[in-house]
């Protein structure tokens, strides 16, 4: 996920803009296999506990005044608060992608007990971070991220997928729009290669969603 775009949910309250060694920091405050799955999803390092990372992204966060030492603990405040919650206590995360004219749009959708957040990588290492409306399922709202990248991206063929992984497994969706306007789509578990099959145009893209629910 390399790229910026529209989000999945766009209101600009609660946005959080964060750096890569600031979340490896919030990541490693509940150490686990969610946090672990959260960084690997990310695209993260995996990093020593001494490493120069890590500290830069703890003093960062102390210095914007997004987290605080108590004695010798680091405590987020604000709204870092339930975002640290939910990408350490995480037990769906989903992918969502979409490519035209070798411009790619991508985010990181993540769903916890009692909250959601959308992650949108943005050039020079920084991540937009966002709340979901509580209730809303993430393959929707990534279904929804990849119909706002195609009215975004003008280019055609086009290209958009949803991939969700949870305690089913993991399994992807994707779709290709032709320049001519006919639409195919393969879905199925994560790793499958299935062949592509034409299917009836979807402006919706809500096809993605139900391919993965």
């Amino acid at each position: 996920m390399t790229t910026q775009t529209e989000a999945a949910s766009r209101p600009d309250d609660g946005l959080i803009e964060l750096t890569g060694p600031e979340l490896l920091v919030l990541l490693s405050l509940n150490e686990g296999p969610a946090a672990t799955r959260t960084r690997e999803n990310l695209r993260l390092p995996d990093v020593p506990a001494d490493s120069p990372l890590l500290a830069a992204g703890l003093s960062s966060l102390v210095v914007r005044r997004l987290a605080r030492v108590e004695g010798e603990v680091l405590a987020p405040v604000g709204n870092v608060v339930p975002l640290t919650r939910v990408l350490t206590t995480a037990t769906e995360w989903v992918e969502a992608a979409a490519i035209a004219d070798e411009r790619t749009n991508a985010a990181l959708l993540v769903g916890a007990q009692g909250g959601a957040v959308v992650l949108e990588p943005r050039p020079f290492g920084i991540w937009h971070v966002r709340p979901l409306q509580m209730g809303d399922p993430l393959p929707d709202a990534a279904s929804r991220f990849v119909r706002a990248a195609f009215a975004q991206l003008p280019g055609r063929p086009f290209g958009g997928s949803v991939k969700v992984v949870d305690a089913s497994g993991a399994r992807t969706a994707a779709v290709r729009v032709e320049s001519d306007g006919t639409w195919e789509m393969t879905s199925g578990p994560a790793g499958d290669e299935p062949a592509p099959s034409p299917i009836t145009p979807d402006p919706t893209f809500g096809v993605l969603a139900t391919a993965v629910a």
